[in-house]
């Protein structure tokens, strides 16, 4: 029984004419436009051809499922396990015939009307050019479509190749767009990093460093205020800072040299506003 097989009556065929053999590289595109030129309806049809090289002509079969074993197939599986070598055969199948080369599918057509058997070969002599070696009749409980594979040359799915080609250039931009955001990215930082760093360098260029004399003039200054001392008077060399400073209590005066252990003092005198003290800060 022929189950799950694509019969004869559900193959729709035609014939294009062309000067040469197409290119296997443009074969593909040469079949689909020609028939979309003849207004074909192949919208989720599977589709293959043979080439008639006898006539220079291309046969191309198109139907619509999605099985890829025909009937077609069980009957070459059929010719090739019946030892012909002959070259050329004619293979009556029903209301059909069919033409092989070195056990290859070649042709098919439906015979329309009741003729001789001498009456087809002669048509098939002058329509193909194909001299029939050897002819012979397969009926269907001849054929079992177990462990049968696909030897027709189908046409690719073009839909599967553009939605694959759609999906790579996705994929590529998609990619460019990720490499150029890290990029970017990574670029920002790098300016932020180093208008950071210029920002730095101003900013210590402003710094007072500690060992400067300017800085320890006004470091001493400013504990003298913290400490509520007056400055009566004050001069200093390369080294060292005479000072003579008011303090209001012994305790505000104490306090102040507790912290500064390089301040040698001179004189420390009790007056009215409270004691003058004379100092040496030496650096």
């Amino acid at each position: 029984m022929l189950k799950k097989v694509i019969l004869f009556d559900s193959i729709f065929t035609t014939l294009i004419k062309v000067s040469e053999e197409i290119l296997d590289k443009n074969i593909d595109s040469f079949i689909i436009h020609n028939l979309k030129e003849t207004n074909c309806q192949i919208k989720n049809h599977n589709i293959f051809y043979t080439y008639l090289n006898l006539t220079k002509e291309y046969f191309v079969c198109y139907y619509k499922s999605k099985c890829k074993i025909t009937i077609i197939d069980m009957i070459t599986e059929h010719i090739k396990k019946s030892d012909i070598h002959s070259k050329r055969v004619l293979v009556y199948f029903e209301e059909y015939f069919l033409l092989f080369i070195d056990s290859k599918f070649y042709y098919f057509q439906k015979i329309e009307k009741e003729l001789l058997s001498q009456d087809i070969i002669e048509y098939i002599n002058k329509r193909f050019a194909f001299e029939i070696e050897e002819t012979i009749y397969i009926n269907s409980s001849d054929l079992t479509n177990n462990q049968i594979k696909p030897t027709l040359v189908y046409i690719k799915d073009n839909r599967d190749m553009k939605l694959y080609f759609s999906y790579l250039v996705v994929l590529f931009f998609l990619c460019t767009s990720l490499f150029i955001a890290d990029y970017y990215d990574k670029l920002l930082k790098q300016n932020e990093k180093i208008e950071n760093e210029e920002i730095l360098k101003k900013h210590q260029k402003n710094i007072i460093p500690k060992e400067t004399f300017y800085y320890k003039i006004s470091f001493l200054f400013n504990k003298i205020q913290e400490f509520d001392l007056k400055i009566s008077k004050f001069d200093f060399s390369k080294n060292s800072i005479t000072v003579i400073f008011i303090a209001k209590t012994r305790e505000s005066a104490y306090n102040f040299f507790k912290i500064h252990k390089n301040i040698k003092i001179n004189s420390f005198l009790e007056i009215k506003d409270g004691y003058e003290i004379s100092s040496t800060l030496t650096f």
